[in-house]
């Protein structure tokens, strides 16, 4: 008697076969007389694992689709069962079911186990195995990647077989970066390294740049080194803005008391001293000393009157002292306001000055007076 199969059973024993087959002969024949290089084994290794393993999935698939006709034709038993005798279909239902899971369960372990066993033999386990066909792949990578035709032409033009001529590419290894210290709870030490930058470092241990640059006396925050030594506080800590104010307004101090001292220094040896050279416009008015000597060299527009550009300078930041040099202004006491002028020589105990309304308004003039003492205040540099 003919058994009717399935349309699932159909398609699984003649078309999936069927298609696999074309698959699996996809490989160039090897030339008459000619000796299988290394690629070809390999490949035959791979196409005959695959040729295996399709055969075997087939076959499960096969077997479930046989399981599923036969738990249908089962069903429609015991749904004629039901409809008739309710005790007997409750009795047969569990044991059939439960027989079935369990073939299901011992075929897919079987293959399982057979398809691990065919792995092994193309991939063996041994390390150096496994570096040695990565380096192969490595070999040709390159050149299928400029022209994936490489691979064609030297196949028909070589006579011994799959031949292609690759330089091997170079393979490098990266260090294992070490871990970042804890600062979760307290303040660590960390030593710089390449490619790290302040707002990456503050990213990775969650402080605050300003925190970081306050913390560390950190002039420039996009200059560090590798190698350079950071504190870094607990993580979410921040300095408040007040303590960073006074920290900068501390430095301003220092660097000025050290400008002041190095300026005197050398206005009290040098002959003359240079400056950016002012402008008529000036912002001061025209005709009076203040604007000469504005005109002679850059000032700020709010030094005010003349007896003020003493202490109106060192709070700009320019230094003042007692030396005449040349190029220095010099602050008298000869008006109500003040006057100023422009130092243009010294000499032994006199200066040489030009200046403007001292002999009347909007005039020029030049004349000596003592360097020290008298009418003289101070020399603004």
């Amino acid at each position: 008697m003919t058994r009717k199969i399935g349309l699932v059973e159909w398609l699984l024993s003649n078309k999936v076969r069927y298609i696999m087959a074309l698959i699996l002969e996809s490989e160039p024949p090897l030339k008459r007389g000619s000796k299988q290089t290394k690629s070809q084994k390999d490949f035959n290794k791979i196409k005959n694992y695959l040729g295996n393993t399709a055969g075997k999935l087939a076959s499960a698939i096969f077997l479930l689709a046989k399981f599923v006709n036969n738990i249908l034709r089962d069903l429609k038993i015991i749904y004629a069962q039901i409809k008739g005798q309710i005790p007997s279909a409750m009795k047969q239902a569990p044991h059939l079911t439960v027989f079935l899971i369990a073939l299901v369960v011992i075929i897919s372990n079987i293959a399982i186990k057979s398809a691990k066993a065919d792995y092994a033999l193309i991939v063996p386990s041994e390390p150096s195995s496994k570096i040695a066909i990565a380096q192969v792949a490595d070999t040709f990578t390159p050149v299928i990647s400029e022209d994936s035709l490489a691979v064609e032409r030297a196949y028909v033009a070589s006579d011994n077989g799959f031949e292609i001529n690759a330089a091997s590419a170079v393979t490098t290894m990266t260090e294992r970066e070490e871990p970042l210290p804890d600062n979760s709870n307290s303040t660590v030490k960390y030593t710089v390294r390449n490619g790290d930058t302040l707002t990456t470092l503050g990213w990775k241990f969650n402080v605050k740049l300003a925190t970081l640059k306050y913390l560390n006396d950190l002039e420039n925050i996009d200059v560090i080194k590798p190698g350079q030594q950071l504190k870094v506080p607990p993580a979410g800590y921040e300095v408040s803005a007040s303590q960073i104010v006074a920290k900068e307004n501390e430095k301003k101090k220092k660097l000025l008391a050290s400008t002041n001292k190095s300026v005197i220094s050398s206005a009290s040896s040098a002959k003359k001293i240079s400056h950016p050279a002012g402008s008529k416009y000036n912002g001061y008015p025209y005709g009076y000393c203040t604007y000469y000597v504005a005109t002679r060299r850059a000032v700020p527009t709010s030094m005010g009157n003349a007896k003020y550009w003493l202490s109106s300078a060192s709070r700009n930041g320019i230094s003042t002292g007692s030396s005449p040099v040349a190029g220095a202004i010099v602050v008298t006491n000869e008006s109500w306001a003040g006057h100023v002028a422009y130092v243009e020589e010294v000499g032994s105990g006199y200066i040489v000055i030009s200046e403007m309304n001292y002999r009347g308004w909007g005039v020029i003039s030049r004349r000596s007076i003592p360097s020290s003492g008298g009418v003289v205040r101070g020399y603004v540099y």
